[in-house]
């Protein structure tokens, strides 16, 4: 058996208990699955625990630091995948034929949130296309009436009602295309942003393994924090 000892950060014998440790559930909380995405433009897809100024990752084969200053953010697999499967235009066109938010677009760990956002606007939306209908019968009810009339019998009476109708009809018409033209226009702008509005870059980014990003020459020299120490174990037998 020959051990070495070199430098790593500090709190490193803490997360090789971790690592060491062959219970499924305490592995299972300590490290989580998404895909990390750094501020140089690299994306990387691994299983991560986070650290007081960084992130260890690892895969199979290797674990290495990642400065939390180096990274932008980290979002799940799955919706990694699908903006970059999807673009800004469906999204907000989804917003209009699905009757929603589209905040599923918009990267939030909260799900319940987005089901809640997503379900008012519906109930919105539902409801002024209700309410436009209504008034739009309604007006054509008052026209027909109108036209019923005879001149200068109870016409002024049918003339009135058909111009209140066709107003609340215009109304609730123009709310109607006001509301899901905001709905579509959000759709658009939050596509591929974080709660904080800052945009992910998904699309445009490659999604690399951990080894891909470690073998790559100008990573070699951000691989461990600053006064670090480094317990690697090597088995020979």
């Amino acid at each position: 058996m020959e051990i070495k000892l070199h430098f790593v950060p500090p709190g490193f014998a803490s997360l090789i208990l971790c690592l060491l440790n062959t219970s499924p559930i305490q592995a299972k909380d300590a490290f989580l699955s998404g895909v990390l995405l750094l501020k140089n433009g690299q994306s990387i897809q691994t299983d991560y625990t986070e650290l007081n100024d960084s992130y260890f990752v690892r895969s199979e084969r290797i674990g290495r630091y990642i400065q939390k200053s180096d990274t932008l953010d980290i979002v799940s697999d799955d919706y990694f995948k699908k903006i970059q499967n999807s673009s800004p235009w469906k999204s907000s066109l989804q917003s209009a034929i699905y009757l929603n938010s589209s905040a599923s677009y918009q990267w939030t760990t909260d799900q319940n949130a987005v089901f809640k956002e997503d379900l008012t606007d519906r109930i919105i939306k539902v409801s002024l296309i209700v309410l436009t209908g209504y008034f739009f019968f309604e007006a054509q009810k008052s026209n027909e009436a109108l036209q019923n009339t005879f001149t200068g019998i109870n016409s002024s009476g049918a003339k009135d009602k058909f111009q209140r109708d066709y107003t609340n009809y215009q109304i609730a018409g123009a709310l109607t295309i006001l509301t899901f033209s905001l709905s579509a226009l959000k759709a658009y702008v939050r596509f591929g942003r974080n709660p904080n509005w800052d945009s992910l870059g998904i699309e445009q980014r490659k999604l690399v393994t951990l080894e891909e990003y470690s073998n790559d020459p100008k990573n070699l020299n951000h691989r461990y924090p600053n006064n670090s120490v480094e317990i690697l174990f090597t088995k020979s037998f």
